[in-house]
């Protein structure tokens, strides 16, 4: 596995994680490279976030499959949220 997306050190908290996933309309995360990951962070760190972006609202079976992560983490030093913003569009150039 990957390290983080980004590292915040405290003086009193110690090291916080936090890995950013973006999901596009219809998809989810998987559960079990994302439960995988926060627990791997939590060995080192005082904290992991997972955000996740979703580029329409929530669905149920997008907060179905979050609730999933959460009860597989099942940490108290660990947080896994979801933002909703305008759909991200990803352009190739040739």
């Amino acid at each position: 596995l990957r390290r983080a997306d980004l590292f915040i050190a405290t003086r009193s908290a110690g090291i916080l994680s936090f890995e950013f996933k973006y999901v596009t309309p219809r998809r989810i995360p998987s559960r079990d490279l994302s439960a995988r990951q926060i627990r791997q962070y939590l060995r080192r760190h005082e904290a992991s976030v997972l955000v996740v972006y979703a580029g329409q609202p929530a669905s149920k079976k997008l907060r179905g499959a979050l609730e999933d992560i959460r009860k597989r983490v099942r940490s108290p030093r660990a947080l896994v949220v979801a933002i909703q913003g305008p759909p991200v569009e990803f352009k190739i150039r040739s």
